[in-house]
């Protein structure tokens, strides 16, 4: 069936996306609440899971572009599914058999999963989100006309004909559709509201947990990277110098010594810190210096163990992996220091305020 090969394509490409979206989604839950909601996250990520699965049932399957010769003409016409199911239904209200039958026509199946797509996004609305009313149906619409506007365009250009019907009826179904699922989530107390587990993330804010850490350190250590291309790229440009692995290597270690001991030593927190309202404990530039250069040890692409380990031949992302895969099961117990934060003495330390 067609709608179960479309959720099989949303399953499949669905990882990517959250992939994609995991930092910045962290950074943002970690600036605004101070800690991550696990139920949030996984209510947030169904919903975006089902505008995925949504929107493939539009789109889903592509034609082939040699096939489309002509534009589908769009149909304008409000109600125009009432007079096709008065026209070809098989129902007779006295005769129960065709009840069956009259269910499998497409007069019927096409009013009622329009109906039916847009349902969840009216529970979401109704019960996670607390949207009044009259934002959802207006909400469904446009969401609809999302819908309708990406058929008729072929999906924005992407093929020179439109190679599904824009109907108007389907906005006003669309938009029925969320306004039941609005009702329906309204019913739905079990489901938290998306203020009550932010006010819960708050709560969680005093905690510096590991994913919190590294979600600092992911940013800082995106920046160290451009800033080290940007260098090598200019030092090729400027002066024709073609570096080797190990000199563009050294030149990452010293930019991440510097950058590191400037913004700590300054402000006490990097630009990873202050996205997620972290900031550095520590007794002075030495015990500073001691961390990062024990930190450096283990750095993946340009610390001292993966230099060493490249020279010897050796792959060091799989030590990497591992060392990502130990800081994970950490997160099933209690955050304890980590081996540079023992010997340095130097602490990351929450500073995110709560919203009263």
């Amino acid at each position: 069936m067609i709608y179960i090969y479309i959720i099989k394509v949303a399953v499949l490409t669905f990882p990517l996306l959250a992939f994609l979206l995991s930092i910045p989604y962290m950074v943002i839950q970690y600036n605004r609440y101070g800690s991550i909601n696990k139920l949030k996250t996984f209510i947030v990520g169904s919903f975006i899971f089902y505008l995925f699965c949504s929107y493939y049932m539009v789109i889903l399957p592509l034609p082939d572009p040699k096939t489309l010769t002509h534009s589908v003409q769009p149909q304008l016409v409000p109600f125009n599914f009432i007079f096709h199911f008065i026209k070809d239904t098989k129902l007779n209200i006295s005769d129960t058999h065709t009840y069956l039958l009259a269910l499998k026509q497409g007069v019927v199946i096409q009013p009622l999963f329009n109906i039916v797509l847009t349902i969840p996004l009216g529970i979401y609305l109704a019960s996670f989100f607390k949207v009044n009313l009259k934002k959802v149906i207006l909400i469904g619409f446009l969401c609809s006309l999302f819908f309708e506007i990406t058929q008729l365009t072929g999906i924005f250009g992407l093929y020179q004909h439109s190679y599904r019907l824009f109907d108007v009826d389907d906005l006003m179904l669309n938009t029925l559709g969320a306004v039941i699922g609005w009702f329906i989530g309204h019913e739905l107390t079990f489901i938290p509201s998306k203020a009550s587990l932010d006010d819960q993330s708050m709560i969680n804010s005093t905690k510096v947990s590991y994913s919190r850490r590294l979600v600092a350190f992911f940013i800082d250590y995106v920046i160290i990277n451009i800033l080290s291309m940007l260098i090598v790229i200019g030092l090729d440009l400027l002066f024709k110098i073609n570096l080797n692995y190990i000199i563009i290597n050294i030149i990452s270690l010293v930019l991440f010594i510097t950058y590191m001991i400037l913004f700590n030593y300054k402000l006490h927190s990097t630009i990873g810190k202050k996205l997620v309202h972290l900031k550095l404990d520590y007794h002075d530039i030495t015990s500073l210096l001691i961390r990062y250069l024990l930190m450096l040890l283990v750095i993946p692409n340009f610390g001292i163990m993966a230099i060493l380990l490249k020279l010897a031949g050796i792959n060091f992302n799989l030590i990497f992996y591992l060392i990502i895969i130990i800081n994970m099961l950490y997160e099933f117990r209690k955050n304890k220091e980590l081996y540079y934060e023992k010997l340095s003495d130097v602490q990351n330390i929450n500073v995110f305020k709560k919203v009263k």
